[in-house]
């Protein structure tokens, strides 16, 4: 594959994740399988997108004051110890059962777009939680968790992080965003630098890919603090299934 092509999955990752505050993974993993990488270096070129990425779109939300810093960073120190064990994982597990991991995870994160989007559970309503200090336990094991899977299917963690501060916290839905973004930026790192150790990251496309969706995250990140947060998880529903589907039918050619 030539430059470009690297180019044109910069400026879709950014546009994902400066829209959503999501991983990058939906788009890098079936574009640089496509190109003939390996799963598992696809996985460590995703997690290193997410963390060049990351750094513009939470500049973004930061300088708006839609960062909880002291959330992100409960949820980065938990979820790097997690992306640790999962690159290790990762590993040891056959490329096929990681895509089909892949794809139950894309699958559910559309119906929960959607429903997000267009139900009852849109995360700008709010439910009146009271923050108390015990919630930072299941803040931090929940975290753990994400930062393992992370470096198993690739996902940096966002759209799960995302989740987690929702169910145990009341927030405005672009803060959410914002606070997801910054701990999904340790825990790619950690989890990058693991498969860097591992000899499993093409450097050279995955840092044309980065640079790209650094720039492009930053304008589309501005732009989103501006939309209805129906309409953000309404594109991100579209993306997951379109990308479950691109899985699928690799999946299925491949049997």
């Amino acid at each position: 594959m030539n430059v470009l092509y690297f180019v044109v999955v910069g400026v879709l990752v950014g546009i994902l994740t400066g829209l959503t505050g999501s991983s990058g993974v939906l788009i890098v993993v079936p574009a640089y399988l496509y190109a003939g990488f390996t799963f598992k270096q696809a996985v460590g070129s995703s997690l290193l997108i997410d963390v060049v990425t990351t750094i513009s779109v939470v500049y973004s939300f930061f300088t708006s004051h839609k960062v909880d810093v002291r959330k992100a960073s409960v949820m980065a120190l938990s979820s790097t110890v997690g992306a640790q064990t999962g690159a290790v994982l990762s590993t040891r597990v056959q490329d096929v059962y990681l895509e089909l991991a892949f794809t139950v995870f894309t699958s559910v994160m559309a119906y929960v777009s959607f429903r997000r989007a267009f139900g009852k559970s849109n995360l700008h309503e709010t439910r009146g939680r009271d923050e108390k200090r015990w919630k930072y336990v299941p803040l931090s094991l929940f975290s753990f968790l994400i930062g393992n899977v992370a470096s198993t299917i690739g996902a940096s963690g966002g759209i799960m992080f995302l989740s987690v501060l929702m169910l145990l916290f009341s927030m405005d839905v672009k803060e959410l965003i914002g606070t997801a973004t910054l701990a999904m930026f340790f825990t790619a790192l950690s989890g990058s630098l693991a498969f860097l150790g591992l000899g499993l990251l093409p450097l050279g496309d995955a840092l044309t890919t980065a640079l790209t969706s650094l720039v492009v995250g930053y304008f589309v990140s501005r732009m989103t603090l501006k939309l209805r947060p129906s309409l953000i998880y309404g594109a991100l529903g579209v993306t997951f299934v379109l990308t479950t589907v691109s899985t699928v039918l690799r999946l299925l050619q491949g049997a």
